[in-house]
């Protein structure tokens, strides 16, 4: 190997040791700022000041959001649902240092199409924060009946919604706890209830509980109701759904474990074939036909997958 390559090799371990530090070490720092802000809300020990200038200084623009269009938009907000503290430059960025690195590595081991290859590692960013997203907001909704019910009692003992959520930002745990606790600092600094309710709902597009919550709550304050049973016979819903949703899957386990194997099985019985006997399956990638039935087996294989995820997939 010569030693332009083991040099390139070094710098590339470097940068992706480098890298993978800076991802540990931010988040660590974001958990124990997070943790830090709950329990300084928690003791009421909260800067209102620095609140009130986060809540009404002038709002910038990400350069990303508006050069990228509907993909930035798309970063932003996937970024600002995961709660991750992220912006989508800096969202942007992972992703694109992850394809790079992909593709230096991938370039050095594979060659020129082993490098695009390598660009499928920038998804991998992505893929991280949509998951922490996805857990952020089922999350929320696991903490939503108990939120309620917190509500519930506090407007019982003759305190005001938004006293309430105050209750709520100090009882519960993110991300609960910081969406009504915003909700409660805006209020409390004149900001129209409306509103704040309207930006909760919009923070969270993809929590329909949180939405029907709002929903109720504005209607109630136009046309009048009692808000506490509403918000009783809504944390009643929510509960049963997820003892629903908890019971379909204890049923269809042993259903998706057997998926699983399925599915593994290929993958499996074709890296033992090319490890065992390697000339076995090598007409499957030398021969047109081989590739044609490769591709074929491959695409038929995805659209099994993505087929039986939608027939296993029950709405509560």
């Amino acid at each position: 190997m010569s030693p332009a390559i083991i040099g390139l090799l070094i710098t590339v371990i470097f940068v992706g040791t480098l890298l993978a530090g800076s991802f540990i070490y931010w988040g660590i720092t974001h958990r124990r700022e997070a943790k830090s802000h709950l329990m300084a809300r928690r003791l009421g020990t909260t800067d209102s000041a620095k609140v009130g200038n986060t809540l009404f200084q002038a709002q910038t623009i990400d350069p990303i959001v508006s050069a990228m269009g509907f993909v930035g938009r798309h970063l932003q907000d996937l970024a600002q649902q995961s709660g991750s503290g992220l912006t989508a430059t800096a969202l942007a960025t992972r992703i694109g240092a992850a394809a790079a690195a992909g593709s230096l590595v991938m370039g050095v081991v594979a060659g020129p199409k082993g490098a695009l290859l390598g660009l499928m590692v920038g998804i991998i960013p992505w893929i991280s924060i949509r998951a922490a997203a996805d857990q952020r907001n089922i999350r929320l909704s696991e903490q939503l009946p108990e939120a309620l019910d917190l509500i519930s009692r506090s407007l019982q003992a003759g305190h005001g919604t938004v006293e309430a959520m105050r209750l709520v930002s100090e009882e519960l745990a993110a991300p609960i706890g910081l969406e009504f606790g915003q909700v409660h600092d805006e209020g409390k600094l004149g900001r129209d209830f409306r509103d704040s309710m309207t930006e909760m709902a919009q923070r969270n597009p993809h929590n329909f509980d949180l939405r029907i919550v709002v929903s109720a709550t504005l209607l109630q304050r136009e046309t009048g109701g009692n808000l506490i049973e509403i918000y009783r016979n809504i944390a009643a819903t929510i509960r049963a759904r997820f003892i629903f949703k908890g019971k379909v899957r204890a049923l269809t386990a042993e259903a998706k474990m057997s998926a699983i194997i399925l599915g593994a099985l290929p993958f499996v019985i074709s890296g033992a074939l090319m490890f065992l006997r390697p000339d076995y399956l090598s007409p499957l990638i030398t021969e047109p036909a081989g590739r044609s039935m490769l591709l074929g087996a491959t695409l038929l294989f995805f659209a099994g997958v993505l087929l039986m995820r939608s027939l296993a997939q029950v709405e509560a």
